[in-house]
């Protein structure tokens, strides 16, 4: 009876165990089993928090990547427009200036 009331103070004394319920300690078959199925169930979602503010931070990354990629796109395409445009206009500068060329050497002619 002595080391059963040591190992009950001890009990007793001992802050109170978040683990309360079944323990893997336990003498009994199915209580093994129930605590070891609440701490697998603890761990996976430990682990699926964790996993999520880690999936968190990399579609974050992700969605950056995707933004910069886009507006290089962007800016590479407006590049391209004005380019088209500026060469556009200079090729219908260069029209008419040939067509004026043309009409005052046709003018010099008749002269």
């Amino acid at each position: 009876t002595l080391l059963y009331t040591i190992k009950f103070e001890q009990v007793m004394s001992s802050p109170p165990d978040e683990n309360a319920g079944p323990s893997v300690d336990s003498k009994k078959r199915e209580d093994r089993i129930v605590a070891r199925r609440e701490r697998i169930i603890k761990r996976n979602k430990n682990a699926k928090n964790e996993g999520n503010s880690a999936n968190q931070v990399k579609d974050d990354s992700a969605e950056d990547k995707k933004t910069a990629k886009s507006r290089k796109q962007i800016s590479i395409s407006n590049q391209r427009i004005e380019k088209l445009r500026d060469d556009g206009c200079e090729l219908v500068t260069n029209v008419g200036v040939a067509a004026m060329a043309r009409e005052d050497g046709r003018k010099i002619e008749e002269e």
